[in-house]
């Protein structure tokens, strides 16, 4: 099983429509820290994550044929 998880940055929505998520605020450092925590725990017990540059968790399937 593998987990997908959002890429850092912007992605190619945002060159769509460069309001995507504009109303939208920073994440809050504390949900970064919980993100690397799944993320260590999920490699503890055998499970990979992937992101793929400019995709967020739910496009990474589209990202195989970018």
């Amino acid at each position: 099983m593998v987990v997908a998880c959002d890429s850092p940055g912007k992605t190619f929505r945002h060159e769509i429509d460069p309001t995507y998520k504009a109303g939208r605020g920073e994440r809050e450092p504390a949900m970064l820290d919980q993100m690397e925590r799944v993320r260590a725990t999920l490699a503890k017990d055998g499970y990979h994550t992937f992101a793929a540059a400019g995709f967020e968790a739910d496009g990474v399937g589209d990202a195989e044929g970018a």
